[in-house]
């Protein structure tokens, strides 16, 4: 078993959200392609214009989602204890548990672990929250128990 305290801050969210762009494909082609305008077509402010745009339309929407309303819950403290058959979250206004079977996968994405729900969906538990002494039973736990589906 493991019990984990973990806050999330809308800083550390804004900041998990660009790791989570920078390692999407898609993301690194379209700023080839806006480069290679650009590189092909350097008297054209058009191109810089486009580079400047997406890039602050990017910015603009993470920082949207960071401060939405509908993201509030994600920064409330919460515990969770991982167990042998089950995840069991608790916040100051709700208490959960879910069978290892409602999870389909989970990551290791910089200083975070995301525990997925769905494709787009999951918790987000700070890698600092976890003591060292129990980062390699969480990892075994979630390994065990978690089978990409």
């Amino acid at each position: 078993m493991v019990t984990i305290d973990s806050r999330l801050t809308r800083a550390g969210y804004i900041k998990f959200r660009w790791f989570i762009l920078f390692r999407k494909w898609y993301f690194y082609l379209v700023l080839i392609i806006l480069i290679l305008f650009i590189i092909a077509n350097i008297g054209r402010v058009l191109n810089i214009t486009l580079l400047i745009s997406l890039l602050l339309f990017i910015s603009l929407r993470i920082l949207y989602m960071g401060f939405s309303s509908k993201n509030r819950n994600l920064f409330l403290p919460r515990r969770l204890v991982l167990n042998a058959d089950s995840i069991s979250i608790t916040t100051p206004t709700a208490q959960q548990t879910a069978k290892w079977d409602a999870f389909v996968n989970w990551k290791r994405i910089g200083g975070y672990y995301v525990i997925y729900t769905s494709v787009a969906t999951g918790l987000i538990v700070l890698k600092s929250a976890i003591s060292p002494q129990d980062i390699s039973t969480f990892e075994s736990l979630l390994s065990s128990n978690i089978k990409n589906k």
